[in-house]
């Protein structure tokens, strides 16, 4: 699962990107990993977040998603 996220705001010159995604890992069964970043330029960063379960990191994942949304970010690819 993963979900690519945009906010744009010409009038606030904001380009701003983030992806959130489940990916297994070696010491967990799995984790929601996120990355945020301006569009146009190198910077940018990312976190793990280790959960128990492949259903509890959708969950997770849900959330913050929606969390995005509500702050006026668009889902611009889910997979």
């Amino acid at each position: 699962m993963m979900n690519l996220l945009n906010r744009i705001d010409p009038e606030r010159n904001m380009k701003r990107w983030y992806v959130v995604t489940v990916q297994p890992t070696l010491l967990d069964d799995c984790s929601v990993v996120c990355g945020w970043g301006r569009k146009g330029t190198a910077q940018q960063q990312w976190r793990a977040l280790p959960v128990g379960t492949v259903e509890e990191a959708q969950g997770m994942a849900q959330q913050i998603v929606e969390r995005k949304r509500g702050r006026g970010y668009e889902v611009v690819e889910r997979a």
